[in-house]
């Protein structure tokens, strides 16, 4: 069930517990008003289930649940095998690119030593903090594009940037997150580290995101031979190397960082103009040659790797399988009429009896269009339908 992002909380394996029990006929203490095993079996249970515990789950949007299945990374491993044999790219012309947030007010704290039986604060700057959208970008060799910070602000400000990880670029935003003209912009930061041509290329992987796939941005590739490559749709938490590998531990340090800027500038807040001081911290520990190529081998981009991800990886996107309705083994040999559906009606048919008999005839695989308009700027992507599922 954990698997399938449906897992049990503590209170259902009590019910489910007492509720065997009873269908078994097997005598138990539990308690029969509540309905509920006590907290001791469960206690004992899990002590007898070593590979099990109780464990606080992170969020999983429906969308991604859905979007990380089979057909969609088999799609984007055939492609990938595609570029690999027509441009004989190296582990060092093969990036990475993608976008994370970085608040004045980090999410996570670490734990601290406080006296039992009372809560326990930490001070912060804000009730809610800024964003700050930082853009790194790294090859499977370990190379790492100097990153590029996104202010919410009208105007660059020079002591925005102090302190900040060398040939770190800045710019600015309404709202501090990247949009197509400057993602273009960084494209030409990326142009000037890198220096791809046509006898020396390179292939930039990356997430679909509408500020990704402008037509000036597309363009700009082609005339400086950047092969882009898409990530399958609502995947990056699995199949891309800077969220798998890099931005977890990034985030972490970044926190600590703040933490530790708050305890040795009392009574003063964080502000857009500490992020890049915070970052540099945070980055000098994470960017390193063998995070990256532990981050592009775990999801198998480089070294090619079609099954780093097994049956198990893909079992959550299985809940939302869904059986084509109404087949019928009875079809007639006349030509069907389509419903637009992926499916087929037959028409009806009159055999050697005069009866007439009508069904649904089950044809090849017919791909479907999905336009999701939640997290990924309103991006399609094709599901196809094989054996009777979705």
């Amino acid at each position: 069930m954990s698997a399938r992002f449906y897992g049990l909380s503590f209170k259902d394996l009590q019910s489910l517990a007492f509720e065997y029990a009873q269908a078994n006929g097997i005598q138990n203490p539990f308690d029969k008003e509540s309905r509920l095993a006590g907290r001791d079996w469960v206690d004992g249970f899990l002590k007898r289930n070593k590979t099990l515990s109780l464990k606080s789950p992170e969020a999983m949007s429906l969308g991604r649940a859905i979007g990380f299945n089979e057909p969609q990374w088999n799609i984007f491993q055939d492609n990938l095998k595609e570029v690999y044999e027509k441009y004989h790219f190296q582990p060092g012309r093969i990036y990475n690119v993608d976008e994370s947030g970085l608040s004045t007010v980090p999410s996570k704290l670490r734990k601290v030593i406080g006296e039992k039986g009372r809560n326990v604060s930490k001070i912060v700057s804000a009730e809610r903090g800024v964003t700050v959208t930082v853009i790194c970008c790294m090859s499977a060799a370990g190379h790492f594009v100097p990153p590029t910070l996104i202010f919410p602000r009208k105007r660059l400000h020079d002591a925005l940037l102090h302190g900040v990880p060398l040939g770190t670029i800045q710019m600015c935003s309404d709202s501090g997150f990247v949009n197509s003209d400057l993602f273009l912009d960084w494209m030409k930061h990326f142009q000037s580290t890198v220096k791809s041509c046509p006898e020396d290329p390179v292939l930039l992987i990356l997430d679909n995101h509408s500020s990704h796939i402008s037509l000036d941005v597309v363009l700009y590739c082609r005339q400086h031979s950047i092969h882009m490559l898409s990530l399958p749709p609502h995947s990056s938490h699995k199949a891309q190397p800077l969220d798998v590998c890099f931005y977890g531990p990034l985030k972490t340090h970044y926190a600590g960082a703040a933490e530790n800027w708050m305890a040795m500038h009392p009574g003063r807040a964080i502000t857009p103009f500490q992020v890049a001081e915070l970052l540099n911290t945070a980055y000098d520990k994470c960017a390193g040659v063998g995070v990256a190529k532990k981050a592009f081998a775990a999801v198998g981009i480089w070294p090619l790797n079609r099954n780093v991800f097994t049956t198990a990886d893909f079992v959550g996107s299985l809940v939302t399988d869904k059986p084509q309705i109404g087949i019928s083994s009875e079809v007639s040999d006349t030509l069907p009429e389509s419903d637009g559906l992926g499916s087929e009606k037959a028409s009806s048919a009159v055999g050697p009896d005069s009866s007439q008999s009508e069904g649904i005839r089950v044809t090849s695989p017919q791909p479907v269009t999905v336009t999701d308009g939640n997290d990924n700027g309103g991006e399609s992507f094709t599901e196809t339908a094989h054996g009777g599922q979705l």
